[in-house]
């Protein structure tokens, strides 16, 4: 398995090969409940799904920084679009929030996202 982590001053990229398992355990399925807290990669094109829920929740999702300085757009059901800078943090609430690159990465880099649940 080709995988490949770059790690300089608080900078994370990580390639995964194309069709990997690794690659494949950091996407879960459409539509269900995600965990708490957790980490996903979000590569150039993709929108992944963090919470999918009939009632409000509250959550706190953040971005790695990387050397290519991409922050994360983050789309909450009937709000416009949100931006979290690259080493930043944002809080949500919402029955349906999404996470996508808000510029485009280079194939086989992504975006490290970890996301979790505030209690009320």
């Amino acid at each position: 398995m080709n995988v490949k982590l770059l790690s300089l001053a608080g900078v994370a990229i990580l390639s995964l090969p194309s069709g990997s398992a690794l690659a494949s355990l950091a996407q879960p399925e459409s539509g269900t409940a995600l965990w708490e807290p957790g980490e996903i990669l979000v590569a150039d094109g993709e929108t992944k799904t963090v919470l999918h829920s009939k009632t409000d929740q509250h959550y706190r999702i953040c971005v790695k920084n990387s050397d290519r300085n991409v922050a994360l757009r983050v789309l909450e059901e009937g709000n416009a679009a949100v931006l979290v800078p690259p080493g930043g943090c944002s809080e949500f609430e919402g029955k349906s929030l999404r996470v996508e690159a808000a510029d485009r990465l280079p194939e086989g880099e992504a975006l490290v996202v970890r996301y979790s649940r505030i209690r009320d």
